[in-house]
């Protein structure tokens, strides 16, 4: 009896174990796990790319050095370590990776990059998908800045505001432009930055599900971008800076925000629904 336990227990640990190397080299485990294995690799000065040689191209990602630089700058934060890109063959593979089905996906602790082989873009939208890579080497600069007890519940809006406004991403493509954001602000569309929720505890509020245009994400994304623009424009970047770097580093975001611009987050946002002149 004690023997057939044993066998019993000493398989369940194996099947396990099995299961767990499968999801963190092959599966949604990926992004957490420090090696990776099945793609080739190319190193630039401060980025590792990872593709497959046999069906893709990926010369266009040769310049991820300058927006790398680009996006340290913009921040005034440093990568600690290399960034990693992990392109993959198509969609299925990417989503077994990535873990997700978005197209343009960085997970946290590592920042680790992923994104499936286009032919489109990396041979004829090379400039969107520039832009595209820039927005996640801010959420990537940003996980590596972050510990995951303060990553967890921070505010969704600043991420992607911030992602989107320093990669210059409203009005590329499906993302409505500054000009698009202000007129539908000033028909009444507009989506509460809470109602976005925060990281770990993403949310669906009312002023989301009332949007009454198709371009739900798209539209959230630029909106947000043009809150990081209001502040940036109405007190300057360095106190957006001093935002950024306080709420990832010592204290909570709508803390920092009150301590830093002297007003309450709410009480700002009442005040935004003005175009800038």
């Amino acid at each position: 009896m004690k023997k057939q336990r044993k066998v019993i227990l000493l398989t369940t640990l194996f099947l396990v174990l099995s299961i767990g190397l499968y999801h963190s080299f092959r599966g949604r485990l990926h992004p957490f796990c420090p090696w990776v294995i099945g793609f080739d690799k190319l190193e630039t000065r401060k980025a590792v790319l990872y593709y497959h040689a046999d069906c893709s191209t990926i010369s266009c990602l040769l310049t991820i050095d300058s927006l790398i630089n680009t996006v340290e700058k913009t921040h005034e934060l440093s990568f600690k370590r290399k960034v990693e890109v992990v392109v993959s063959a198509d969609r299925k593979e990417h989503e077994r990776y990535s873990g997700s089905s978005g197209t343009f996906i960085t997970q946290p602790l590592k920042g680790r990059i992923y994104l499936p082989y286009l032919e489109e873009y990396f041979a004829a939208k090379v400039q969107p998908l520039h832009t595209y890579l820039q927005h996640e080497l801010s959420h990537s600069l940003i996980y590596q800045n972050i510990s995951i007890s303060r990553l967890w519940g921070y505010p969704l809006w600043f991420l992607e505001g911030l992602a989107t406004y320093s990669a210059d991403m409203a009005g590329v493509e499906g993302y409505p432009s500054k000009d698009t954001v202000w007129a539908r602000i000033s028909e009444g569309c507009f989506i509460h930055p809470n109602d976005w929720g925060r990281f770990g505890m993403p949310v669906l509020g009312a002023s989301v599900k009332q949007y009454p245009y198709p371009d739900t994400y798209y539209f959230a994304y630029s909106e947000f971008s043009c809150m990081v623009d209001d502040l940036v424009r109405k007190y300057g970047k360095e106190k957006m800076i001093k935002l950024l770097h306080a709420s990832i580093r010592s204290e909570p975001f709508k803390s920092a925000f009150s301590t830093i611009y002297t007003i309450q987050f709410e009480d700002y946002l009442s005040g935004f629904h003005k175009p800038p002149a």
